[in-house]
Protein backbone atom coordinates (compact mmCIF):
# COMPACT_ATOMS: atom_id res chain seq x y z
CA UNK A 1 0.00 0.00 0.00
CA UNK A 2 1.26 3.48 -0.86
CA UNK A 3 0.69 6.31 1.61
CA UNK A 4 0.68 9.91 0.38
CA UNK A 5 2.30 12.24 2.92
CA UNK A 6 1.47 15.87 2.21
CA UNK A 7 3.70 17.33 4.95
CA UNK A 8 7.10 18.61 3.90
CA UNK A 9 10.17 17.28 5.71
CA UNK A 10 13.87 18.02 6.22
CA UNK A 11 16.74 15.62 6.83
CA UNK A 12 18.77 17.05 9.73
CA UNK A 13 21.65 15.04 11.23
CA UNK A 14 20.19 11.90 9.59
CA UNK A 15 16.81 12.52 11.28
CA UNK A 16 13.54 13.39 9.52
CA UNK A 17 12.12 16.67 10.84
CA UNK A 18 8.65 17.70 9.68
CA UNK A 19 8.60 21.12 8.04
CA UNK A 20 5.71 22.43 10.13
CA UNK A 21 7.57 21.48 13.31
CA UNK A 22 10.98 22.79 12.28
CA UNK A 23 12.25 26.22 13.25
CA UNK A 24 13.72 27.01 9.83
CA UNK A 25 12.83 29.05 6.80
CA UNK A 26 11.98 26.87 3.75
CA UNK A 27 13.84 29.18 1.37
CA UNK A 28 16.92 29.15 3.59
CA UNK A 29 16.72 25.37 4.01
CA UNK A 30 16.57 24.90 0.25
CA UNK A 31 19.85 26.79 -0.15
CA UNK A 32 21.60 24.31 2.17
CA UNK A 33 20.87 21.30 -0.04
CA UNK A 34 23.53 19.67 -2.20
CA UNK A 35 21.39 20.09 -5.31
CA UNK A 36 21.00 23.83 -4.77
CA UNK A 37 24.74 24.27 -4.18
CA UNK A 38 25.48 22.55 -7.51
CA UNK A 39 22.88 24.59 -9.38
CA UNK A 40 23.98 27.83 -7.74
CA UNK A 41 27.60 27.27 -8.80
CA UNK A 42 26.41 27.17 -12.43
CA UNK A 43 24.12 30.21 -12.18
CA UNK A 44 25.11 33.05 -14.48
CA UNK A 45 22.27 35.36 -13.44
CA UNK A 46 21.94 37.95 -10.66
CA UNK A 47 18.47 37.08 -9.34
CA UNK A 48 18.78 34.44 -6.57
CA UNK A 49 15.12 33.47 -7.01
CA UNK A 50 15.56 32.63 -10.72
CA UNK A 51 18.54 30.57 -11.81
CA UNK A 52 20.11 31.01 -15.24
CA UNK A 53 22.18 27.88 -15.70
CA UNK A 54 25.15 27.20 -17.94
CA UNK A 55 26.05 23.54 -18.26
CA UNK A 56 29.64 22.27 -18.01
CA UNK A 57 29.07 19.63 -20.68
CA UNK A 58 26.42 17.65 -22.54
CA UNK A 59 26.16 13.86 -22.57
CA UNK A 60 23.76 11.74 -24.61
CA UNK A 61 23.17 8.18 -25.68
CA UNK A 62 22.10 7.40 -29.24
CA UNK A 63 18.33 7.77 -28.94
CA UNK A 64 18.93 11.32 -27.68
CA UNK A 65 21.89 12.60 -29.65
CA UNK A 66 20.36 11.68 -33.03
CA UNK A 67 17.63 14.27 -32.50
CA UNK A 68 20.04 16.82 -31.06
CA UNK A 69 22.45 16.49 -33.97
CA UNK A 70 19.63 16.76 -36.48
CA UNK A 71 18.33 19.91 -34.75
CA UNK A 72 21.84 21.39 -34.57
CA UNK A 73 22.39 20.73 -38.28
CA UNK A 74 19.03 22.22 -39.26
CA UNK A 75 19.68 25.35 -37.18
CA UNK A 76 23.06 25.98 -38.79
CA UNK A 77 25.22 25.14 -35.75
CA UNK A 78 28.85 24.69 -36.76
CA UNK A 79 30.41 23.69 -33.42
CA UNK A 80 29.16 22.86 -29.93
CA UNK A 81 30.18 25.67 -27.52
CA UNK A 82 30.75 23.20 -24.66
CA UNK A 83 32.09 19.62 -24.51
CA UNK A 84 29.55 17.06 -25.73
CA UNK A 85 30.07 13.33 -25.09
CA UNK A 86 28.03 10.82 -27.07
CA UNK A 87 27.72 7.07 -26.74
CA UNK A 88 25.68 4.15 -28.06
CA UNK A 89 23.79 1.85 -25.72
CA UNK A 90 23.40 -1.40 -27.63
CA UNK A 91 20.66 -1.56 -30.25
CA UNK A 92 18.51 1.18 -28.74
CA UNK A 93 17.60 2.60 -32.13
CA UNK A 94 17.04 -0.86 -33.56
CA UNK A 95 14.05 -1.23 -31.26
CA UNK A 96 12.67 2.19 -32.08
CA UNK A 97 13.49 3.14 -35.64
CA UNK A 98 14.54 -0.06 -37.33
CA UNK A 99 18.16 1.04 -37.81
CA UNK A 100 21.16 -1.18 -37.17
CA UNK A 101 23.79 -0.68 -34.50
CA UNK A 102 26.59 -0.09 -37.04
CA UNK A 103 24.63 2.85 -38.48
CA UNK A 104 24.35 4.35 -35.00
CA UNK A 105 28.10 4.11 -34.50
CA UNK A 106 28.86 5.66 -37.87
CA UNK A 107 26.42 8.51 -37.27
CA UNK A 108 27.73 9.25 -33.78
CA UNK A 109 31.38 9.18 -34.83
CA UNK A 110 30.82 11.38 -37.88
CA UNK A 111 28.80 13.85 -35.79
CA UNK A 112 31.58 14.02 -33.21
CA UNK A 113 34.14 14.75 -35.91
CA UNK A 114 32.02 17.43 -37.54
CA UNK A 115 30.73 19.30 -34.51
CA UNK A 116 33.56 18.76 -32.02
CA UNK A 117 31.87 16.20 -29.81
CA UNK A 118 33.53 13.36 -27.88
CA UNK A 119 32.46 9.91 -29.08
CA UNK A 120 32.63 7.06 -26.55
CA UNK A 121 32.33 3.39 -27.58
CA UNK A 122 29.15 1.57 -26.65
CA UNK A 123 29.13 1.70 -22.88
CA UNK A 124 26.51 3.97 -21.37
CA UNK A 125 27.44 3.05 -17.80
CA UNK A 126 30.67 5.07 -17.82
CA UNK A 127 29.63 8.02 -19.96
CA UNK A 128 29.25 10.48 -17.07
CA UNK A 129 32.71 9.71 -15.71
CA UNK A 130 34.21 9.84 -19.20
CA UNK A 131 32.60 13.20 -19.97
CA UNK A 132 33.82 14.65 -16.68
CA UNK A 133 37.40 13.48 -17.24
CA UNK A 134 37.42 14.77 -20.80
CA UNK A 135 36.00 18.12 -19.69
CA UNK A 136 38.73 18.52 -17.07
CA UNK A 137 41.41 17.45 -19.54
CA UNK A 138 40.14 19.87 -22.17
CA UNK A 139 40.15 22.75 -19.70
CA UNK A 140 43.70 21.96 -18.64
CA UNK A 141 44.95 21.73 -22.22
CA UNK A 142 43.22 25.01 -23.06
CA UNK A 143 44.76 26.72 -20.02
CA UNK A 144 48.21 25.31 -20.83
CA UNK A 145 48.26 26.61 -24.40
CA UNK A 146 46.59 29.89 -23.43
CA UNK A 147 49.24 30.36 -20.75
CA UNK A 148 52.07 29.72 -23.20
CA UNK A 149 50.58 32.17 -25.67
CA UNK A 150 50.03 34.83 -23.02
CA UNK A 151 46.26 34.85 -23.55
CA UNK A 152 45.22 33.60 -20.11
CA UNK A 153 46.61 32.83 -16.70
CA UNK A 154 46.88 29.18 -15.63
CA UNK A 155 44.51 28.24 -12.80
CA UNK A 156 45.29 26.16 -9.71
CA UNK A 157 42.24 24.63 -7.98
CA UNK A 158 42.80 23.74 -4.32
CA UNK A 159 40.29 22.03 -2.01
CA UNK A 160 40.75 22.02 1.76
CA UNK A 161 38.91 20.94 4.86
CA UNK A 162 38.10 23.52 7.53
CA UNK A 163 41.18 23.48 9.76
CA UNK A 164 43.92 23.60 7.09
CA UNK A 165 41.82 25.97 4.99
CA UNK A 166 41.37 28.58 7.70
CA UNK A 167 44.51 28.27 9.81
CA UNK A 168 47.34 27.07 7.52
CA UNK A 169 46.45 27.79 3.91
CA UNK A 170 46.59 31.60 4.22
CA UNK A 171 50.34 31.37 4.90
CA UNK A 172 50.86 28.62 2.31
CA UNK A 173 49.03 30.48 -0.44
CA UNK A 174 50.75 33.75 0.45
CA UNK A 175 54.11 32.01 0.03
CA UNK A 176 52.95 30.49 -3.25
CA UNK A 177 51.80 33.84 -4.68
CA UNK A 178 55.04 35.49 -3.58
CA UNK A 179 57.15 32.92 -5.45
CA UNK A 180 54.78 32.43 -8.38
CA UNK A 181 52.81 35.66 -8.85
CA UNK A 182 51.37 34.73 -12.25
CA UNK A 183 48.37 32.45 -12.45
CA UNK A 184 45.01 32.20 -10.73
CA UNK A 185 44.06 30.45 -7.48
CA UNK A 186 40.70 28.92 -6.67
CA UNK A 187 40.07 27.65 -3.13
CA UNK A 188 37.17 25.35 -2.25
CA UNK A 189 36.35 24.53 1.38
CA UNK A 190 34.48 21.38 2.42
CA UNK A 191 34.95 18.43 4.76
CA UNK A 192 37.84 15.98 4.42
CA UNK A 193 35.75 13.23 2.81
CA UNK A 194 34.58 15.56 0.04
CA UNK A 195 38.10 16.94 -0.53
CA UNK A 196 39.47 13.41 -0.99
CA UNK A 197 36.59 12.53 -3.31
CA UNK A 198 37.28 15.61 -5.45
CA UNK A 199 41.00 14.77 -5.61
CA UNK A 200 40.25 11.14 -6.56
CA UNK A 201 37.86 12.29 -9.29
CA UNK A 202 40.45 14.81 -10.54
CA UNK A 203 38.04 17.70 -10.01
CA UNK A 204 40.72 19.68 -8.13
CA UNK A 205 44.50 19.81 -8.47
CA UNK A 206 45.52 19.49 -4.83
CA UNK A 207 43.72 18.93 -1.52
CA UNK A 208 44.46 19.55 2.16
CA UNK A 209 42.73 17.28 4.70
CA UNK A 210 42.56 16.61 8.40
CA UNK A 211 42.48 12.84 8.05
CA UNK A 212 43.54 10.00 5.76
CA UNK A 213 40.90 7.97 3.92
CA UNK A 214 42.24 5.07 1.88
CA UNK A 215 41.87 5.66 -1.85
CA UNK A 216 44.03 4.02 -4.49
CA UNK A 217 44.00 7.20 -6.61
CA UNK A 218 45.36 9.44 -3.84
CA UNK A 219 48.84 10.09 -2.54
CA UNK A 220 49.11 11.70 0.90
CA UNK A 221 51.93 13.92 2.13
CA UNK A 222 51.72 14.55 5.91
CA UNK A 223 53.03 18.07 6.47
CA UNK A 224 51.73 19.29 9.85
CA UNK A 225 51.11 17.75 13.28
CA UNK A 226 47.95 19.09 14.86
CA UNK A 227 46.88 18.57 18.49
CA UNK A 228 43.26 17.82 19.39
CA UNK A 229 42.01 19.21 22.70
CA UNK A 230 38.75 19.16 24.63
CA UNK A 231 37.43 22.67 25.19
CA UNK A 232 34.73 23.66 27.67
CA UNK A 233 33.14 26.80 29.11
CA UNK A 234 35.28 28.74 31.58
CA UNK A 235 33.06 28.17 34.63
CA UNK A 236 33.70 27.03 38.21
CA UNK A 237 32.30 23.57 37.42
CA UNK A 238 34.59 22.99 34.46
CA UNK A 239 37.58 24.50 36.24
CA UNK A 240 37.04 21.85 38.92
CA UNK A 241 36.94 19.13 36.24
CA UNK A 242 40.17 20.50 34.77
CA UNK A 243 41.87 20.25 38.18
CA UNK A 244 40.44 16.91 39.35
CA UNK A 245 40.03 14.67 36.28
CA UNK A 246 42.97 12.78 34.84
CA UNK A 247 41.34 10.55 32.23
CA UNK A 248 38.59 11.15 29.66
CA UNK A 249 35.74 9.15 31.24
CA UNK A 250 34.02 12.35 32.41
CA UNK A 251 33.36 13.30 28.76
CA UNK A 252 30.64 10.62 28.61
CA UNK A 253 28.61 12.57 31.18
CA UNK A 254 28.74 15.88 29.30
CA UNK A 255 26.74 17.20 26.33
CA UNK A 256 29.16 16.89 23.41
CA UNK A 257 29.16 18.99 20.26
CA UNK A 258 30.71 17.19 17.29
CA UNK A 259 31.59 18.14 13.74
CA UNK A 260 29.47 16.64 10.96
CA UNK A 261 29.98 13.16 9.48
CA UNK A 262 32.80 13.35 6.93
CA UNK A 263 34.78 15.84 9.00
CA UNK A 264 38.42 14.91 9.54
CA UNK A 265 38.31 16.40 13.04
CA UNK A 266 35.39 14.15 13.96
CA UNK A 267 37.00 11.03 12.53
CA UNK A 268 40.27 11.67 14.37
CA UNK A 269 38.49 12.60 17.61
CA UNK A 270 36.53 9.34 17.58
CA UNK A 271 39.74 7.43 16.87
CA UNK A 272 41.50 9.05 19.85
CA UNK A 273 38.54 8.39 22.16
CA UNK A 274 38.54 4.70 21.21
CA UNK A 275 42.29 4.51 21.90
CA UNK A 276 41.54 5.92 25.36
CA UNK A 277 38.97 3.19 26.02
CA UNK A 278 35.90 5.39 25.52
CA UNK A 279 32.80 3.84 23.94
CA UNK A 280 31.94 6.33 21.21
CA UNK A 281 28.40 4.92 21.03
CA UNK A 282 27.87 5.89 24.68
CA UNK A 283 28.66 9.58 24.18
CA UNK A 284 25.93 12.15 24.77
CA UNK A 285 26.14 13.97 21.43
CA UNK A 286 24.01 17.08 21.74
CA UNK A 287 24.49 18.25 18.14
CA UNK A 288 26.46 17.71 14.96
CA UNK A 289 27.62 21.05 13.59
CA UNK A 290 29.29 21.90 10.26
CA UNK A 291 30.85 25.18 11.37
CA UNK A 292 33.90 25.35 13.63
CA UNK A 293 33.03 28.94 14.56
CA UNK A 294 29.49 27.92 15.58
CA UNK A 295 30.88 25.14 17.77
CA UNK A 296 33.29 27.54 19.51
CA UNK A 297 30.53 30.07 20.20
CA UNK A 298 28.25 27.31 21.50
CA UNK A 299 30.93 26.12 23.93
CA UNK A 300 31.53 29.68 25.16
CA UNK A 301 27.78 30.05 25.72
CA UNK A 302 27.69 26.92 27.88
CA UNK A 303 25.79 24.60 25.52
CA UNK A 304 28.35 21.82 25.81
CA UNK A 305 31.94 20.73 25.26
CA UNK A 306 33.76 19.72 22.08
CA UNK A 307 36.91 18.12 20.73
CA UNK A 308 38.64 20.49 18.37
CA UNK A 309 41.94 21.37 16.72
CA UNK A 310 44.21 23.44 18.93
CA UNK A 311 44.88 25.57 15.84
CA UNK A 312 41.24 26.65 15.80
CA UNK A 313 41.12 27.78 19.45
CA UNK A 314 44.52 29.34 20.10
CA UNK A 315 43.07 32.81 20.54
CA UNK A 316 40.16 31.66 22.73
CA UNK A 317 42.46 29.65 25.02
CA UNK A 318 44.90 32.56 25.31
CA UNK A 319 42.04 34.96 26.11
CA UNK A 320 40.58 32.60 28.74
CA UNK A 321 37.15 32.45 27.10
CA UNK A 322 37.35 28.62 27.07
CA UNK A 323 39.25 25.98 29.01
CA UNK A 324 41.37 23.33 27.28
CA UNK A 325 41.74 19.75 28.53
CA UNK A 326 44.51 17.57 27.10
CA UNK A 327 43.32 14.22 25.74
CA UNK A 328 45.30 11.78 27.84
CA UNK A 329 48.80 11.63 29.28
CA UNK A 330 50.38 11.99 25.85
CA UNK A 331 49.41 14.80 23.52
CA UNK A 332 46.66 13.61 21.18
CA UNK A 333 47.93 14.56 17.75
CA UNK A 334 46.86 13.94 14.20
CA UNK A 335 48.50 14.56 10.84
CA UNK A 336 47.26 17.12 8.36
CA UNK A 337 47.81 16.03 4.77
CA UNK A 338 48.48 17.47 1.34
CA UNK A 339 46.85 15.05 -1.12
CA UNK A 340 46.90 14.75 -4.90
CA UNK A 341 45.83 12.25 -7.55
CA UNK A 342 48.72 9.93 -8.41
CA UNK A 343 46.98 8.66 -11.57
CA UNK A 344 47.65 11.96 -13.36
CA UNK A 345 50.74 14.07 -13.82
CA UNK A 346 50.71 17.16 -11.60
CA UNK A 347 50.28 20.44 -13.41
CA UNK A 348 53.16 22.91 -13.24
CA UNK A 349 51.17 25.03 -10.77
CA UNK A 350 50.41 22.04 -8.52
CA UNK A 351 54.08 21.02 -8.52
CA UNK A 352 55.02 24.55 -7.46
CA UNK A 353 52.50 24.45 -4.61
CA UNK A 354 53.94 21.14 -3.36
CA UNK A 355 57.41 22.74 -3.42
CA UNK A 356 56.17 25.67 -1.32
CA UNK A 357 54.63 23.31 1.26
CA UNK A 358 57.87 21.32 1.48
CA UNK A 359 59.83 24.54 2.02
CA UNK A 360 57.48 25.80 4.74
CA UNK A 361 57.24 22.39 6.43
CA UNK A 362 60.55 20.51 5.96
CA UNK A 363 59.11 17.37 7.58
CA UNK A 364 56.62 16.97 4.76
CA UNK A 365 56.86 13.39 3.43
CA UNK A 366 54.83 10.68 1.73
CA UNK A 367 52.63 8.02 3.33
Amino acid sequence: MVEVIKRGAYLVDNRIVWADEAAMDPAGAREKTMAYAILRSHDKGTDRSRLRLRFDALISHDITFVGIIQTAKASGLEKFPIPYAMTNCHNSLCAVGGTINEDDHAFGLSAARRYGGIYVPANQAVIHQYAREMLILQNRITELFASDSGKAKPRLVVAASTVPSRYLLPDILAGYKEKYPSGQLELRESDSARVIEDVANHVVDVGFTGTLIENKSCRYLPFYEDELVVIMPNTDRYRAILEQEKGLEWICREPLLMREEGSGTRKEAEKQLKLSGIDVGGLSIAASVESTETIKRSVKNGIGITIISSLAVREEIAAGSVLAFSMGKNRSTRKLYLVYNNSYALSRQAENLVKVVRELYPGCGAV
